[in-house]
């Protein structure tokens, strides 16, 4: 599961996976997006302020998953 949630010209990105992967995830989208996160492999959150490539990483995480 992979969470975008839009607020305030912020976007914080959460993510839980069973195939241990939700740190990487996470990590690729705060890269795409200029932010930053991390956490677990099965459970990691992060956030950015910057929308301008939000959809691209959105759909390259959508392809990882």
């Amino acid at each position: 599961m992979f969470i975008a949630n839009i607020a305030d010209q912020k976007v914080t990105f959460l993510c839980k996976s069973e195939k241990n992967n939700a740190d990487q995830l996470i990590r690729l989208a705060a890269h795409l997006t200029n932010g930053s996160g991390g956490g677990k492999p099965n459970l990691a959150q992060g956030g950015t302020s910057d929308l301008t490539n939000l959809d691209i990483a959105l759909e390259k995480i959508k392809g990882s998953l």
